[in-house]
């Protein structure tokens, strides 16, 4: 999901992008609850497997991906908010700091002890502005560019440091998807959306500049490239799994294998009002979360889809947030099936429980469920939840432009602390082995101004 979505997200109110969600008091310091295995007298939610849903397999005959036709390039880039900005290559200044050595930087943590330590350093690189909200490519060549709003978004193909290469589309949707090897990129058209906004998804080979409809694609648009030829996306209330081999052309080698049904997916008509269904893989690709948010925004479920068998079961049947963030507060370890999300199930300060946010952890798998960290804190929302590396989480609350909190949390031990202060939806990318950048949106201030950091972390 782009830093834009979670923007869009959050200013989305009955319908309308107009205002911010409530804000939240920023948060003190964090006390953390032990970790705490939910037994049958808490009873939340209780894991339990829905009816099978069986997965239909279509010939590959049976659907035929088209060739389409892409905008004219123009290198004209002056109704770009701050051309000079296509200067920046953040990943070329992730590098220049990479260099001095982690040592040199000012934020200084660890997590865990003994031969479990990680060290965590960061250095904040402050508010840089960009020429549109990037998308970097996993090669670290290119971004998805994207500028624009509402049925207007032009999507460009653009090169960092260089500035954009190709437009792909003047009626295009925020959500774009490289391939892992950063080769190809599928990306959604609004033109010809129905009353559900369904819309037309498209993929583009960078290299041959080969550019095809592979089909319609339901909201949100997102689609998800697992680490084979293959690419998932959600559409006539299932999942579209295509195989998409990288020795073959586009036109040539891009075929349906088969589809997965899913109950209770929320309409696409109702989307601007809040309703949506989004996915996130997990690291062995056996397993998809499935976060349905209903109208409104503020509520939704957690499921997880087993993609062999097609089952589906309930995590969580009461997720709140009161800033319009629920897409992005679940996420899988990087290295396990474990999955991390982010709840505040009470959103009144009269609740019986309290209105403190709360971190649980899913063993996909075995279905157990761990309370792992509990705000000390009332009344403070979160928008984003990330994992560092398989020990260490870092939880982006949510207050206003200026004062958004990251919190490192222990992901053995629930033990956190205060990392950094900077803007909103922290997103990371990977420089090398043990760093990451990451972008947060500055929700007050310049246009497509990101609050930026490095982040270095190894045992």
């Amino acid at each position: 999901m782009t830093i834009r979505r979670l923007l869009c997200l959050a200013m989305c109110v009955a319908g309308l992008l107009a205002g911010c969600g409530p804000e939240a008091a920023p948060a003190g310091p964090v006390a953390v609850a032990e970790n705490t295995v939910v037994s049958q007298e808490q009873t939340t939610i209780e894991a339990v497997s829905a009816t099978p849903v069986i997965s239909a397999t279509l010939p590959a005959a049976d659907v035929t991906p088209t060739v389409s036709a892409t905008l004219t390039p123009t290198l004209d880039i002056s109704g770009f908010p701050n051309p000079d900005s296509f200067k920046i290559d953040i990943f070329q200044i992730a590098a220049e700091q990479m260099a001095e050595g982690p040592a040199s930087f000012p934020i200084q943590a660890t997590v865990g002890e003994g031969e479990n330590t990680l060290h965590v350093a960061a250095k904040e690189l402050g508010a840089l502005q960009f020429p549109c909200y990037p998308n970097p490519s996993p090669d670290k060549k290119y971004y998805a560019c994207t500028t624009g709003g509402g049925m207007d978004v032009h999507i460009w193909i653009s090169e960092w440091g260089a500035g954009p290469q190709r437009l792909l589309s003047e009626h295009g949707s925020f959500s774009t998807t490289w391939s892992p090897d950063g080769s190809r990129l599928a990306y959604t058209t609004l033109e010809d959306a129905d009353e559900n906004r369904t819309g037309t998804l498209k993929l583009n080979d960078l290299a041959n500049e080969e550019d095809i409809v592979l089909g319609q694609i339901a909201p949100p648009w997102q689609a998800i490239f697992p680490s084979g030829n293959q690419l998932i996306y959600l559409y006539d209330n299932a999942l579209q799994i295509w195989s998409i081999p990288i020795e073959k052309s586009l036109e040539e080698g891009a075929t349906l294998e088969r589809t997965i049904s899913l109950k209770n997916v929320p309409e696409g008509a109702l989307f601007y009002e809040g309703a949506s269904l989004t996915m996130a893989l997990s690291p062995s690709e056996r397993y998809m979360a499935l976060l349905r948010q209903g109208i409104g925004y503020e509520s939704g479920t957690l499921g997880i889809l087993d993609m062999e068998t097609g089952e589906e079961y309930l995590v969580d049947d009461r997720l709140r947030n009161s800033l319009n963030a629920l897409p992005a507060l679940f996420a899988w370890s990087p290295g396990s099936d474990t999955l991390a999300y982010i709840n505040k199930p009470n959103l009144n300060e009269d609740s019986i429980n309290g209105n403190r946010s709360q971190i649980w952890l899913v063993d996909a798998a075995t279905q157990q469920r761990t309370l792992l960290w509990l705000a000390e804190r009332a009344g403070v929302d979160y928008m984003r939840v990330n994992w560092l590396s398989d020990q260490a989480i870092l939880a982006n609350s949510g207050a206003d432009g200026c004062c958004n909190r990251v919190e490192l949390i222990d992901a053995k031990t629930g033990k956190g602390q205060f990392l950094f202060q900077g803007g909103a939806g922290l997103s990371l990318y990977d420089i090398t082995d043990g760093s990451k950048i990451g972008l947060m949106e500055q929700l007050f201030g310049q246009p497509n101004t990101l609050y930026t950091i490095i982040l270095s972390y190894s045992p």
